[in-house]
């Protein structure tokens, strides 16, 4: 909008409150005019003379330039917070395990040899037959040795397939003495004896079974074919007597 007051130039100022304000100017000024109050709020001017006509929008009026807005003035950007990076992550001790120790086996517990029986006679119990004694490896006794886990077999006289009476009378072949084939015949050749000594002859269960006396309580006898040639104790069954040359 624009005014003329006493035929000068006049300047219309629109005020942030709404009002219109007129003033007269000098014939030869440049058509501005401050606002009746300078509060706080944002300004339209409108301002003309020879030249022409502008108008802008200000908060502030400068009285010193009249009709120039004041320089714009800026506040100073807030920095922004300095970054400051998360800790590291740092991974959790990996969890270590312990094997326990495993127990070792326990071994189960041998099993007993089964008592044998053959021809009328066994042996006691399976705990009468004791582990065997050092004898001395010579003569009978080394002989009767080497046939130690060797067979069994009834009426028999070969090495390893022998009966008790057949084994005796091999062993004592090998050191040249013949004996008769049967053990009522061995025994009725040889001289009873209480003090037997090792390479005697043994009877046991009333004289069908016959054996090598090794000395220290034990014997060496072809047994049976479950037991074949053994080592064990003359109590395995009950003794009649001892024979010797």
């Amino acid at each position: 909008m624009s005014a003329s007051v006493a035929g000068k130039p006049a300047a219309v100022v629109a005020a942030a409150s709404g009002l219109m304000l007129g003033a007269a100017l000098p014939a030869n000024a440049a058509g501005e005019i401050a606002p009746a109050s300078a509060t706080g709020g944002v300004y339209t001017v409108t301002e003309w003379d020879e030249t022409g006509t502008r108008t802008y929008t200000t908060n502030q009026w400068n009285a010193d330039q009249l009709g120039a807005p004041a320089p714009a003035t800026y506040a100073p950007a807030v920095a922004a917070p300095a970054y400051t990076p998360a800790p590291a992550y740092t991974p959790a001790p990996a969890a270590t395990y312990t094997q326990a120790p495993v127990a070792a086996p326990v071994a189960a517990p041998a099993a007993a040899p089964a008592a044998a029986a053959q021809s009328g006679y066994s042996l006691q119990t399976s705990a009468s037959l004791s582990v065997r004694q050092s004898a001395p490896a010579t003569g009978i006794v080394g002989t009767a040795m080497q046939g130690e886990g060797a067979g069994y077999s009834y009426g028999g006289t070969a090495f390893g397939a022998w009966d008790c009476s057949g084994f005796v009378q091999w062993v004592y072949a090998q050191n040249g003495i013949n004996l008769p084939r049967t053990t009522w015949s061995q025994f009725a050749a040889l001289t009873p004896t209480s003090n037997p000594q090792p390479g005697d002859l043994v009877s046991q269960n009333g004289g069908s079974h016959v054996g090598i006396y090794l000395g220290n309580g034990q014997m060496i006898s072809a047994l049976n074919p479950g037991s074949g040639t053994q080592v064990h104790s003359v109590n395995a069954m009950s003794v009649d007597g001892y024979y010797t040359r």
